[in-house]
């Protein structure tokens, strides 16, 4: 072998030998790179993982929030129909008592509304027509241990049951259905109370 044979064979092993090293670093860049890039990948899919169960879990929190609320809406309305329920069956009970009972109930309400003054009392047709014998002179004699009068009527067609009276330019409803409207508020909470605690 010639010295330039021998020449060109340690440049060529040189070389190699330095070509095997790049190639060595090139693979072991690309594995580095690669790893990173696994790595960096990885960390997406655990972030878009993470967001997608957070929005699934605010998802499922918003429907079961919205069925929750729903359903307390649902039971409210029903709670109110039963209260509303109770007091039409109140109203009705007592326009519907016996005519002994409901009558003294129209005079206690007259002796809590009466005036020391001369006034109309406005009863309906149907009252006007179903009164104890009695009812007037006990109302006549309420109005005057008051200091008033009472004058009798059956003209006004807004009185379907209780009364109204009528002391000038001054009025008291006591119709059993504005005496439950005139309450409500206080009749809604002791029947919520009474029906579920």
């Amino acid at each position: 072998m010639s010295g330039l044979d021998k020449i060109i064979e340690e440049i060529g092993a040189s070389a190699k030998a330095e070509a095997d090293i790049i190639l060595q670093k090139a693979d072991q860049y690309c594995e580095e790179y690669m790893a990173n890039v696994k790595k960096e990948v990885q960390q997406e899919v655990e972030h878009f993982e993470k967001n997608a169960e957070a929005q699934r879990n605010l998802y499922r929190e918003k429907t079961k929030s919205g069925a929750g609320f729903r359903e307390r809406n649902a039971i409210l309305k029903a709670k109110q129909q039963s209260v509303q329920e109770v007091l039409k069956r109140a109203g009705e009970k007592l326009e519907n008592l016996p005519e002994n009972e409901y009558f003294d109930f129209l005079t206690r309400l007259l002796e809590k509304n009466v005036q020391p003054q001369n006034g109309i009392i406005f009863f309906s047709e149907k009252d006007m027509k179903r009164m104890p014998e009695n009812f007037k002179a006990r109302i006549e004699n309420v109005a005057k241990e008051k200091g008033g009068q009472i004058e009798f009527s059956s003209d006004r067609a807004d009185v379907e049951n209780g009364f109204v009276l009528v002391y000038g330019e001054i009025e008291e409803n006591c119709r059993i259905k504005a005496l439950f409207e005139a309450d409500m508020g206080r009749l809604k909470d002791i029947a919520n109370r009474k029906l579920f605690g």
